[in-house]
């Protein structure tokens, strides 16, 4: 995994965990397992990018990350209607599901539909 953006001492615990993750594939599409749930990524997309993109989203939504969407994902409680707009691959919606009453997941780029399909399935 190449270098990082983001400028936290921390960074390097997710650099070593990130060694661990397997990907592997259902009808073509790869994916890693976080949480406990399957999170698919684009078809076609190199095993190496998958890794440092997964690395960019464990950071980004770290409790010490000033990026972070929500302090705490309770915080949204079971009432909250969650609008993804840009969902990409879906980790937020993903990490949140079970906290909130529905999500609607918006995205732009074809070519994550077919993955958000496979992940929300």
């Amino acid at each position: 995994v190449g270098p990082c953006p983001y400028p936290y001492l921390w960074v390097k615990d997710y650099r070593e965990q990130i060694k661990s993750v397997s990907i592997q594939c259902q009808n073509g599409l790869p994916y890693i397992w976080h949480q406990d749930k399957r999170l698919f990524f684009r078809r076609g997309t190199k095993e190496k990018d998958i890794l440092s993109n997964y690395l960019g989203l464990l950071i980004e939504q770290d409790k010490r990350s000033a990026r972070r969407y929500v302090k705490e994902y309770d915080e949204l409680g079971d009432e909250v209607t969650l609008l993804d707009i840009g969902a990409a691959e879906g980790i937020f919606t993903l990490d949140v599901i079970n906290n909130i009453k529905q999500a609607y997941l918006f995205e732009s780029e074809e070519p994550w539909i077919e993955a958000l399909e496979a992940t929300f399935e």
